[in-house]
């Protein structure tokens, strides 16, 4: 197993075990067996359980920003990279489930000790580039004029949030769900 296999293997069975544990109920000697390691190996890459804890959460909202940037550099225009993200947000979430446990860990931490996160700041560039696209739509005439960006870019991220938590806690996730919240956020619920 090369080095970057093993500082691979360390985060991924650091969000798993924070994800499913807590970061008080999981500890370094727990961590190390899980991937294989000894403590001191697990210490050569990360020098303490908290910045392990904290290139875990970087990771992962590295991972978010890097799906953002991917839908908003595809082809189309603000509708339809809106769809996409839509899309890759529930894939890829859907595919980590772990990921986005140590997310909603994070949002309401258990224990003292854990290192306090904050996610507004995290995602900061990812609403920031939310907003962006929104005004290209405005100014393309996509959207509607009077349209508050940030609004509709926290409204747009909690949509997709929550259908994401609520399918780990075992609601159906229809087929067409990102389909609908796009229509929903495209079109709000009054009628035509």
């Amino acid at each position: 197993m090369n080095d970057v296999d093993v500082r691979t293997r360390i985060l991924d069975e650091a969000t798993r075990l924070f994800g499913r544990r807590g970061y008080g109920a999981t500890s370094v000697r727990e961590l190390a067996e899980a991937v294989g390691v000894t403590k001191p190996t697990l210490y050569y890459w990360f020098d303490s359980k908290e910045a392990l804890y904290l290139a875990t959460m970087e990771r992962h909202a590295a991972s978010f920003r890097d799906t953002i940037a991917e839908a908003f550099s595809a082809d189309g225009g603000p509708v339809e990279r809106l769809g996409l993200l839509a899309r890759l947000f529930i894939e890829r979430a859907s595919d980590n489930p772990d990921g986005v446990r140590l997310f909603l860990l994070a949002e309401a931490p258990r224990d003292a000790d854990q290192p306090q996160i904050d996610l507004i700041a995290m995602h900061s560039e990812a609403l920031l580039a939310i907003q962006h696209l929104l005004a290209d739509g405005v100014a393309s005439g996509a959207f509607r004029s009077d349209l508050d960006a940030m609004t509709a870019s926290l409204a747009l991220l909690g949509a997709l949030h929550l259908h994401v938590v609520a399918h780990l806690h075992g609601m159906p996730l229809a087929h067409d769900a990102c389909d609908r919240i796009i229509r929903l956020f495209l079109h709000g619920v009054t009628a035509p």
